[in-house]
């Protein structure tokens, strides 16, 4: 016998309401109007405010692995905390990273006269050290004198000032342990209205009660066990996060939120917004893909090829991508040091295996044509 079921309460009951799985965005729109946009959930395609009103301190750790769009966001929050909030920014860069991007957007050399000048009269500016050119000893000495002098500025701030001031520091674990005086900056930061931005591949060594004291923790994608299990403990991420992190796609991330009333959030935001003045290109894997700046491949081709005499990254450049075993057969082909060439891309962060598989191929002698 059929059975109608129009208007009826039968077809209500055929209906599936998928359940959304990410936190309520209700702490996260509230005063808005004083946060930051940066991109929308991936599953309701919701508006992500990064808010420090609703948040217990205005600290963010990012954390990700080499070409997971880490450094993109880094930049775009440094452009629109200066942008939008009125900020001071003090950028600090062991590698050299930022160097073009610091061009760009005209930040000032940092030194402690021209930045105590600007910190006096309150001027809103940008500054910028690169510590590229140090021997890795002097760079250590050289950063952690400069974060006892950003402590001093600090605590020379009036009490809840109104011009926030923000510090970031690429690779922070290089100067990161329970008595650095980074830890200071954190722990005194949100009196001063001073917020502390890290940025790491890796947050193992990071010490447990300094991570705590992050409200704001965004993971891009990561496949490091030690770093996915000390983030599921400290945060308590489901173990379906756990998983989702390893397999996030590039400019995704796991958005974990630290809020005034102690509660948690924890969510994907689909490809953080901003603007992007580097040209990336796709390196295939397969039936994977991931998005790499491409200086870096030219940079590696270069070196491993000594100085590409047969101009590969034109060759094998077709419509914005690389094939990873065809990049890898082609180097062989001119003598690239294996060692050197398997060091130079899983500093590129790709997974082990991808680049194990691809090395299988090349070395079992495929052949094309370019």
């Amino acid at each position: 016998m059929k059975t109608n079921l129009i208007g009826s309460v039968g077809l209500s009951k055929l209906l599936i309401i998928p359940k959304e799985p990410e936190e309520k965005f209700d702490q996260i729109l509230k005063n808005s109007k004083n946060g930051i946009y940066l991109g929308s959930s991936s599953i309701m395609s919701k508006p992500f405010f990064l808010d420090f009103e609703n948040l217990i301190n205005p600290h963010i750790f990012v954390v990700g692995m080499t070409g997971s769009g880490k450094t993109f966001m880094v930049k775009n929050l440094m452009l629109k905390l200066f942008g939008c909030l009125n900020s001071t920014i003090f950028l600090l860069d062991f590698t050299g990273e930022y160097s073009s991007f610091a061009n760009f957007i005209n930040a000032k050399n940092f030194s402690k006269v021209s930045f105590k000048n600007s910190s006096e009269k309150n001027e809103n500016s940008i500054f910028y050290l690169n510590l590229e050119k140090l021997d890795e000893k002097q760079k250590i000495i050289t950063a952690t004198q400069n974060i006892s002098f950003l402590v001093e500025i600090m605590r020379s701030r009036k009490i809840g000032s109104k011009n926030k001031f923000f510090i970031i520091i690429d690779e922070a674990w290089k100067v990161l342990d329970e008595h650095s005086e980074i830890n200071t900056l954190i722990r005194e930061g949100r009196k001063y209205s001073v917020g502390v931005i890290l940025s790491s591949q890796i947050i193992e060594d990071v010490d447990q009660k300094i991570l705590s004291n992050f409200a704001s923790l965004f993971v891009f994608r990561t496949q490091n066990m030690k770093t996915l299990e000390k983030l599921k403990i400290n945060y308590q991420i489901p173990l379906d996060y756990v998983e989702k992190i390893q397999n996030l796609n590039v400019g995704n991330c796991i958005a974990i939120m630290v809020y005034n009333s102690d509660k948690r959030g924890i969510f994907e935001i689909n490809k953080i917004i901003g603007v992007n003045i580097a040209k990336k290109i796709n390196l295939s894997m397969g039936n994977n893909m991931i998005e790499i700046k491409k200086d870096k491949i030219e940079k590696l081709i270069h070196k491993v090829s000594k100085d590409d005499p047969s101009n590969l990254i034109l060759k094998l450049e077709m419509n914005n991508t690389i094939d990873l075993n065809v990049l890898i057969l082609e180097l062989l082909k001119l003598n690239a040091d294996r060692l050197e060439l398997l060091s130079g891309l899983l500093g590129l962060g790709l997974d082990h295996n991808k680049i194990a598989d691809s090395f299988a191929i090349a070395l079992n002698g495929v052949t094309y044509v370019i």
